[in-house]
């Protein structure tokens, strides 16, 4: 009997001092980026992210804000690369994806390059997506989402592609690590933009996850909604920067009011949103995290602009929405709400700007109320709003004629699908136009 207790301590020792050994690899290796999963029982090597790994990383927005977002981008120190009509793409790390996430206005999504390869069938895409180490991105306890954007012959839909996909991912994870991966169709969990044209396969992490443009402040009541990255992008052509007065009648959810103070404090949107696609990523370090957002936060910030924000609608519960989204936002405080007609909208004195947004999607019947707000949207511009930069936001170009003033600038912007115009008009005080036709 005692014999036989001395083997069995003597194994145990052996196991514990085996077990110390392998713990000793896996922390040094971890410290270099390498992770040794457990050799006994899989026999493999699992290479963990390195966030601060160089990769291409692509920018998407929507029509018409390409310029703005190259603006933005090169703020925080990046040099383009390339773009096109909605997007862009730059050099950096999976870190500087969680630092563009938090700051940029105008982005819809950060995509960070997995792997470019050529593939001219399904079997070389399948080949392709399976030679990914998706061991080391994909936590067995997470569920990934796969979107796929084909342009080929080489195979019938998006459907299909995202299948092969699918497939390719879960047996490579099962076949590394003995276990099974969940796959959904919502983007709250791991999100893999896929891209393939012709002969060409670009499989991206999709850092943002749900759309940037979708700030969490408000809700999308109908698909005339404004996002958030629109409505910014339009604030910004203004060159708005939170030193002039800015006025929104007609404001509806409050998102220009929003968003002109989100950029008046210098607050990245990015900082509103607590889920971002790569938090799903394998040993996400979210104490890192927590220091990037606590930095950005401090270096974005600056002290509230005296001048003021206003927001008015004529229906008391269309504000008090505003006003709850504002709350959401965090920028309650930095605008003045009131309920009030159109003509009643106050107009600080001197200079500022004034953007108004007739609401969205009337249908061919209600033309003639479309026509009559537009008209009163002339009259308010040359009433009260001498010595502004005033702003027309609209979807229906052919009712901007009741507005009856001739605009110096006209840039187009796209709310989805929807053709939308922004249309400055330099509204001159009396005493400016009389000195003008004195000088001719």
């Amino acid at each position: 009997m005692f014999l036989c207790n001395q083997t069995k301590h003597k194994h145990k020792a052996v196991d514990e001092a085996q077990n110390c050994w392998f713990e000793a690899v896996n922390f040094v290796n971890l410290i270099n980026g390498v992770w040794y999963y457990d050799a006994r029982k899989y026999n493999y090597t699992e290479y963990l992210m390195d966030i601060h790994k160089a990769s291409t990383i692509v920018i998407t927005c929507g029509r018409g804000l390409t310029n703005l977002l190259r603006r933005e981008v090169r703020g925080l120190g990046f040099s383009v690369e390339s773009w096109h009509d909605m997007g862009l793409e730059i050099k950096g790390s999976l870190y500087d994806c969680w630092r563009l996430n938090l700051s940029l206005r105008t982005a819809s999504a950060v995509l960070y390059l997995l792997k470019d390869f050529g593939c001219r069938d399904v079997d070389e895409f399948y080949e392709g997506v399976l030679s990914v180490e998706w061991e080391g991105v994909l936590s067995v306890e997470e569920s990934v989402c796969i979107v796929p954007h084909i342009d080929t012959p080489a195979m019938d839909s998006d459907k299909s592609a995202g299948m092969v996909a699918r497939d390719a991912i879960l047996n490579r994870v099962r076949e590394k690590t003995g276990r099974r991966v969940g796959t959904v169709s919502n983007r709250d969990h791991l999100v893999v933009n896929l891209y393939w044209k012709d002969d060409r396969c670009r499989l991206f992490l999709n850092t943002s996850g749900q759309r940037l443009s979708k700030r969490g402040y408000s809700k999308e009541s109908n698909s005339a909604t404004i996002e958030g990255a629109l409505a910014a992008g339009a604030i910004l052509t203004t060159g708005y920067s939170g030193r002039l007065p800015f006025v929104v009648p007609m404001c509806g959810d409050g998102t220009f009011a929003i968003e002109a103070a989100l950029i008046a404090a210098g607050r990245g949107p990015g900082l509103l949103r607590n889920n971002f696609g790569f938090m799903h990523i394998k040993d996400f370090d979210a104490q890192a995290w927590k220091q990037l957002r606590k930095e950005t936060r401090k270096s974005n910030s600056r002290q509230s602009s005296a001048a003021p924000i206003i927001a008015t609608d004529s229906d008391q519960q269309t504000i008090e929405e505003a006003r709850k989204n504002a709350r959401t936002a965090g920028v309650e405080h930095l605008i003045e709400f009131s309920v009030c007609d159109l003509a009643e909208t106050p107009v600080p004195a001197e200079r500022g700007i004034i953007i108004a947004g007739p609401e969205w999607g009337r249908e061919d019947s209600e033309q003639r109320a479309v026509k009559r707000t537009y008209k009163k949207i002339h009259d308010l511009f040359k009433q009260k709003c001498a010595g502004y930069a005033a702003y027309l936001f609209t979807d229906k170009p052919s009712a901007t004629k009741k507005v009856a003033l001739v605009s110096d600038k006209c840039v187009l912007l796209f709310n989805g699908a929807t053709k939308c115009q922004l249309l400055r008009y330099q509204i001159y005080p009396a005493d400016s136009r009389k000195e003008v036709k004195s000088q001719r």
